[in-house]
């Protein structure tokens, strides 16, 4: 499943969508330090998107990435 989600974000980055399941893809895998990076992203798109795709579950999955990679601060 991963792969196939790597694989449309290699063609797409730029989608919120697509690197929030990528995010939740990788934070149910055990790889939280990878989710980090994707759940940053859909923010930082989001900040110059109308849409705001996944926003505030971005933010919700980001806090539970940093829990889960044992950054408390």
């Amino acid at each position: 499943c991963i792969q196939l989600f790597e694989r449309q974000l290699a063609v797409a980055n730029g989608s919120a969508v697509n690197n929030f399941f990528v995010g939740n893809a990788y934070l149910h895998q055990k790889q939280p330090e990878k989710a980090l990076l994707c759940f940053q992203q859909v923010l930082t798109i989001n900040q110059y998107s109308p849409d705001r795709y996944y926003h505030d579950d971005s933010e919700y999955y980001l806090a539970l990435s940093y829990l889960a990679n044992d950054q408390l601060e």
